[in-house]
């Protein structure tokens, strides 16, 4: 059954990511998601965690996956830097080899680095149910994403999107 996305969020996947996800960074684990404001997006979740430059970090929820090689229900943990931070990012933490979410690892998100295209995204949803799901977008799949998606992906690198927005 399919269920209506009330919002999404998207990374594109750079160099940056890409090497976090195959272990080459040496001091970045992480998946940097910039400066947008996302507390909207990841609202009715609760921080766990308060940083040391007044921030916080979040549990997400991340539903089941049920297509081919399912994966059951996990967490991923987003950090908001703090408001006392030079930056202000967001970032999801932990993206390394052996503990990013899993559709996002080498061999299911991607096959190795010359396989990513100009349109490869990293996806986070919330459904109208505010259960949350996550997924790679490759380039040759980028077409057949809804026209809101696909324009709303297209005008940043990084950002989050809600479906009942005007543009």
């Amino acid at each position: 059954m399919k269920i209506k996305i009330a919002a999404f969020m998207w990374r594109k996947c750079n160099k940056a990511t890409l090497d976090s996800l195959l272990g080459f960074s040496s001091g970045q684990y992480h998946i940097t998601l910039h400066s947008h404001d996302y507390k909207e997006f990841f609202k009715g979740l609760k921080p766990d965690k308060d940083t040391e430059l007044g921030g916080f970090e979040i549990t997400v929820p991340i539903e089941p996956f049920d297509g081919p090689d399912p994966i059951p229900k996990c967490n991923i943990t987003v950090r908001y830097m703090g408001r006392d931070s030079r930056r202000k990012d967001w970032n999801i933490r932990s993206q390394r080899p052996e503990t990013a979410y899993k559709l996002w690892r080498q061999g299911r998100g991607f096959l190795d680095r010359a396989s990513v295209g100009e349109n490869d995204y990293i996806v986070i949803a919330r459904d109208i149910n505010n259960n949350f799901h996550a997924r790679w977008i490759r380039t040759d799949d980028f077409g057949a994403l809804p026209e809101l998606m696909k324009e709303a992906i297209s005008a940043a690198i990084a950002g989050w999107r809600d479906i009942n927005d005007k543009y």
